[in-house]
C-alpha cells in the first residue's frame, strides 16, 4: 500500500478569491477609482488631473479661461481677499477662486495655448 505524502490544501476557489482581494487592495494608490476623486478648489467631483492638480470639470475651464489674461484684473467681491470658495460658491468671487487654484498649485504653464 502506498503512502499519500501529498499535503492538504484549502478550497482552491477560496483561496483565488483571497488573491483577487489582496491584489485590487494592493494596486498604485494614485490609480483610484475616478468617483473618489475631490477637487482640490471646489471640492466637487472630479473627473481627473488637470494642469498638475485633480480639479472638477468647471474649476478646469474656469482656471483655463481666467489663469492668463486676468491673474492681475480680477478684485475680490467682498475686499478681504479671503472667501470661502466650494462648490456652493464657487461662482461668487473669481478673485478668490483664481487665488485658490494657484494656492493649491494648477501650473498656468500647462495650460496648452489655442496654436
Amino acid at each position: 500500500m502506498q503512502t499519500d505524502h501529498r499535503v492538504p490544501t484549502t478550497n482552491t476557489a477560496a483561496m483565488r478569491q483571497q488573491h483577487r482581494k489582496r491584489s485590487v487592495s494592493s494596486v498604485n494608490p494614485r490609480k483610484r477609482d475616478r468617483h473618489d476623486l475631490i477637487c482640490v478648489v471646489c471640492h466637487a467631483p472630479a473627473m481627473g488631473y488637470n494642469f498638475d492638480q485633480i480639479t472638477c470639470e468647471s474649476c478646469k475651464a474656469f482656471f483655463r479661461r481666467n489663469a492668463l489674461t486676468n491673474a492681475g484684473k480680477l478684485k475680490c467681491r467682498s475686499g478681504t481677499d479671503d472667501c470661502i470658495i466650494s462648490l456652493d460658491t464657487r461662482k461668487r468671487c473669481k478673485a478668490c477662486r483664481l487665488k485658490k487654484c494657484f494656492d493649491k498649485g494648477l501650473r498656468k504653464e500647462w495650460i496648452m495655448s489655442e496654436e
